[in-house]
Order: C-alpha cells, then structure tokens, then sequence
C-alpha cells in the first residue's frame, strides 16, 4: 500500500503568499527604527532579503505539512482558523529569523506579542515600552 503523500498545495493555503505579508508585516515594524541592529535589518529586507525570508518560510510550511499530522490538522482548521494558524506559525518563525541573523536590537523592534504570532494591529498599546 502506497503511503499519502500530504502538500499544501491540496488546500486553499497559499503559503508563499502569506509569507510575502508577515515579511512586510517585518519590514513595517524596523522602517524608521532607531536601534543600528533594527537598521540594518530594515536595510537589508528592503533591499531584497525578504525574498529569502519569504522563501524560508514557505518552504518550511510545504516541508511541515508534508511530515507532521499535527500541523496538517492545525492548517486544515474550518473556516479561518487554518489561514490565521499558518499566520501565527510565520509570525513566529520570521521572529526566530530576525533575532539570529540581526541581534537582540531588531528582534525588540518588532510588535510585543509577534514572536508569538499575534498580529501587529492586535497589540495592546505599550504604556511606556
């Protein structure tokens, strides 16, 4: 019996797409940073590496849903629940992206909540941060 291969590509997920919008969700939260690490991340990203970060996130969706049924049912949601799961995931991972390849700086400079996968409008203002 031959064993299901799973892709992402049998659902309504467009991954590559979301990815496109949590990278620029990134690059809204550095553009006018202060901090040089912040800086340069946003210097960097606009100049072409969110392609990249783009494309590592895709692909770890793609390579997920393939081998891990948690993941596939999380993604497989009814209604929104999949999309906005597949939202948060990047969210969190792009954080992970952001903090080792440009420092502790950048990483703060991003939305309170994002490394967890909250949407940056879902903040609750940071009363003095």
């Amino acid at each position: 019996m031959a064993t299901k291969v799973h892709s992402i590509d049998d659902t309504a997920l467009a991954p590559y797409v979301i990815a496109d919008g949590v990278v620029m969700e990134v690059l809204q939260s550095l553009d006018g940073a202060e901090t040089a690490g912040a800086k340069r991340a946003f210097e960097e990203l606009s100049q072409g590496g969110y392609r990249d970060y783009s494309n590592v996130l895709g692909e770890t969706a793609e390579r997920l849903y393939e081998v891990n049924d948690e993941f596939r049912k999380t993604l497989n949601a009814r209604g929104d629940a999949g999309r906005d799961s597949l939202y948060s995931f990047m969210r969190h991972w792009v954080s992970g992206m952001v903090r080792k390849e440009y420092g502790e700086e950048a990483f703060r400079a991003l939305p309170e909540g994002f490394a967890v996968g909250r949407e940056p409008e879902q903040q609750a203002p940071s009363l003095g941060r």
